[in-house]
């Protein structure tokens, strides 16, 4: 044996084993323990009491990433993704992730894979929609059909306003893109290693110890999305139908609108202003209209007629125009 190799004996440390070391033990109180995991369950229920959109299936509620991101909070601890890798099996395409839980002081203690493949239903095509305007003759169109043909109603977003009515169709399946597999397979992943570690709290709570990205269930998403409502969206169809309009509340009863004459007689008004060379043009008429949600002097309510009128006659306009109009 060499002199270095005898030094390096000389200077090591012995360690007794210690036979007791082989037995498990009670580290902490157990009653201890359950209490503060108990303050962490109802935490965590009030976090999850205020979600808009929660996770079921079946009537059991399922915890999402930062769900289980909040109740590792409560102990200090994080989970970290450590490596993610492309994965082919020849019939199906997708990602695999490594992820850890950290703990307070930093050090790794829990561990888990999780794979998002492209053979999922889910995870491999989806569906693709378009708006299209609801035409008044009947059918729709991608592109806007003309002042005549446009169906107006309530505007929610602008009070008092309105706006062409519109469906959402579905128009084909287009393939789910490789970065959003990456990104679940990473979720799925930080989800399980924090499973390994929480998921007695999360029973505690009275949830489901499954992570929601790990459920493939395709009632699961449909409970999210109408948790609140409790009623599903049409389902789209392959002929093209309509399958879900732009929310907004119910349209009240058009309005009487005026005669042929008074649309006739308004039109001349803005004509002979434009004449006068006051300024005025045909796009001044149709900004105007357009501002009261009016398609065309044809269908002008009666009850702004007068007021509409009043607004194209008066010497003073101008101002109001010039803040509707643009040069």
């Amino acid at each position: 044996m060499s002199t270095a190799e005898n030094e390096i004996v000389q200077t090591a440390d012995v360690i007794p084993y210690d036979v007791s070391n082989s037995n498990l033990a009670v580290v902490r109180d157990p009653a201890a323990v359950l209490e503060e995991a108990r303050t962490a369950a109802r935490a965590l229920k009030d976090v999850i009491a205020q979600k808009e959109k929660p996770f079921f299936i079946g009537g059991e509620q399922y915890l999402e990433f930062e769900d289980w991101q909040t109740v590792a909070s409560f102990f200090g601890c994080t989970a970290k993704v450590l490596a993610t890798e492309y994965v082919d099996f020849g019939s199906a395409q997708g990602f695999v992730a490594h992820a850890v839980t950290l703990n307070a002081q930093g050090r790794e203690i829990s561990a888990a894979d999780s794979m998002c493949l492209n053979d999922e239903d889910k995870w491999s095509t989806r569906a693709s929609y378009e708006w299209h305007y609801v035409k008044r003759s009947g059918g729709t169109s991608l592109a806007d059909p003309g002042p005549d043909e446009l169906i107006w109603e309530p505007n929610p977003d602008k009070p008092g306003k309105n706006r062409p009515k519109k469906v959402r169709l579905k128009t084909g399946e287009v393939r789910v893109p490789f970065f959003q597999l990456r990104s679940m397979a990473q979720t799925r992943a930080c989800c399980k290693t924090l499973r390994n570690v929480f998921s007695w709290v999360v029973v505690l709570a009275g949830y489901k110890a499954t992570p929601a990205e790990e459920m493939t269930d395709g009632a699961g998403e449909k409970s999210k999305a109408v948790a609140k409502t409790d009623a599903a969206k049409p389902e789209a169809k392959s002929t093209g139908e309509p399958v879900e309009t732009a929310p907004m509340p119910a349209p009240a009863p058009p309005a009487p609108i005026i005669s042929e004459a008074q649309a006739k007689r308004f039109r001349a008004i803005g004509a002979s202003r434009d004449k006068a060379g006051t300024g005025w043009t045909i796009e001044h008429l149709k900004a105007l209209l357009a501002d009261h949600g009016i398609a065309s002097s044809t269908e002008i309510p009666r009850q702004h007629y007068n007021r509409l009128v009043d607004i194209v006659e008066k010497k003073d306009w101008d101002g109001y125009l010039d803040s509707k109009i643009k040069p």
